[in-house]
């Protein structure tokens, strides 16, 4: 290609834009697009074997010997087929622009010779698309000639002055763009204008601007408020207005049940009154209220006397008053009705050795040392309740001779009852020995004047030997009408030789 801008350049040439030594450059030799065979190279712009010496020492001329492949022209061994200053025969100069190729003068790559000049075909406005083909002031473009027009924004250098979707200072073309926010300009990039700089939608909010740019004001975030009479801060759910901030004489909140008694409304504290009024609007009245007012209780039955419940904040109290008597909560051996069920005497937990009512889980008593008396209070919890002892009996110390009868050991027991009894209510017995099936000795003899019941047992021992002894003892209410009663078990162990044989 050749190019006419080798300012710069000095002795070298512009090839296609790129600048050369036509002396020595195989591709460009001579001139742009002169090539070199093979086996030849370029020396002073001529094309010669490697070694040739393209300017000969005067007087010593190449011979057809020495010369190979070439031909002497001037006593110079040259290509003629590619020696564009002897192309096809010594002395034949190639035009400028020109070069040698097999042995004719032949423009470069890409370019054709038009009068004397080798020129590109594709943007030569004097020669466009052939020798003579002029455009005048419009250029040549692909071999053809195209008119200038205005540019715009397509990916098109329309205006040909080797630029695109560029306006008059050389800047990308630009042009106003809006939204429903407002006005911007958007710039051509890759043939198509882009990236609108309008203003950016943002979300709705109550402000009577319409900020998400869809043509509607505060749609959607608009608040609900309740015309307000009272001016509790709840309205009624029937009266309604959308605004951004609350009109007079609204509120924001729903659900007022009275919009003429601030006092009522949701969330306040529901009253436990006997008006039955709805206090926070939920529909339920006295809700959570155990009571609205005072509850008797109490019972008249026994030692019971009535009394009443104070109903306080919704909510019942103990029973009391100053007439009030509470049940006990067991009985008391005392012919009264202590837990006031209507029966005296009932169910009584017994004394401290309960339970003993049967010989299979009998209350063994402290031991009893001989010549020291035990006494023991119990007490009957209804007819027929029987209480089982163990009696420990423990002989005391005495002379005597070893291994001979000490007669005799006596246990004496007695039962004493209340004044109220009887002859016959009760019963004691001391049995021979601390199996259940030992012979019983038992006495339901009376003694009035003490209300005393007595039974005694003796037995023989052996000096020198123990004769420690455990029995078994019952005292028994027989009487349906001693229903509870209280009484005393006095026990004495001694020894005495009378009546002994």
């Amino acid at each position: 290609m050749l190019n006419d801008d080798a300012d710069g350049c000095d002795a070298d040439a512009m090839c296609e834009g790129a600048c050369v030594d036509l002396m020595s450059d195989n591709g460009n030799c001579g001139v742009c697009g002169e090539i070199c065979r093979p086996g030849l190279e370029c020396q002073a712009g001529t094309c010669l074997p490697p070694g040739s010496d393209p300017v000969p020492d005067v007087g010593v001329p190449e011979t057809t010997d020495t010369c190979t492949g070439g031909m002497l022209c001037s006593g110079i061994c040259v290509d003629i087929l590619n020696d564009s200053r002897n192309c096809g025969a010594c002395g034949t100069t190639c035009d400028a622009g020109t070069r040698c190729a097999d042995g004719a003068c032949v423009c470069g790559a890409g370019l054709t010779l038009c009068r004397d000049a080798c020129v590109d075909l594709t943007n030569n406005a004097n020669n466009c698309g052939g020798c003579g083909l002029t455009c005048g002031d419009d250029p040549c473009v692909a071999s053809a000639c195209i008119s200038r027009s205005t540019e715009i924004c397509d990916g098109v250098d329309n205006d040909l002055d080797t630029q695109t979707d560029e306006d008059d200072a050389g800047n990308p073309l630009t042009r106003s763009c809006d939204n429903l926010c407002g006005t911007g300009v958007e710039t051509c990039i890759g043939g198509t204008f882009q990236a609108c700089n309008a203003p950016e939608s943002a979300p709705e909010r109550c402000d009577g601007i319409d900020n998400d740019c869809d043509g509607l004001i505060d749609n959607g975030v608009l608040l609900s408020y309740y015309r307000d009479d009272d001016g509790d801060g709840y309205g009624l759910a029937t009266s309604v207005q959308e605004a951004c901030t609350a009109p007079a004489g609204y509120a924001l909140q729903s659900g007022d049940c009275a919009d003429n008694d601030a006092s009522r409304h949701p969330g306040t504290v529901e009253l436990c009154d006997e008006a039955n009024v709805d206090e926070n609007c939920d529909g339920g009245l006295n809700e959570g209220c155990e009571c609205v007012s005072d509850v008797p209780c109490g019972s008249s039955e026994g030692i019971c006397s009535p009394g009443v419940q104070v109903c306080a904040g919704g909510q019942l109290g103990a029973c009391g008053g100053p007439s009030y008597v509470a049940p006990l909560d067991h009985e008391i051996c005392n012919g009264l009705d202590d837990d006031c069920n209507g029966i005296p005497d009932d169910n009584m937990s017994g004394d401290a050795y309960e339970p003993n009512n049967d010989c299979t889980e009998v209350f063994t008593l402290p031991a009893l040392d001989e010549d020291d008396p035990g006494r023991y209070t119990g007490e009957f919890t209804g007819a027929g309740d029987e209480d089982w002892y163990r009696i420990q009996m423990k002989e005391g110390t005495r002379w005597c001779t070893p291994f001979t009868d000490q007669c005799h050991f006596v246990l004496l027991a007695s039962l004493t009852v209340p004044d109220s009894t009887t002859a016959g209510d009760f019963e004691i017995c001391v049995y021979g020995g601390e199996t259940c099936g030992a012979t019983p000795f038992c006495s339901r003899e009376f003694d009035a004047g003490t209300n005393t019941y007595t039974v005694d047992i003796s037995f023989t021992g052996t000096c020198a030997v123990d004769d420690d002894r455990d029995v078994l003892m019952s005292v028994r209410s027989l009487s349906p009408a001693s229903l509870c009663a209280a009484y005393t078990i006095d026990l004495d162990f001694f020894y005495t030789e009378q009546d002994c044989p």
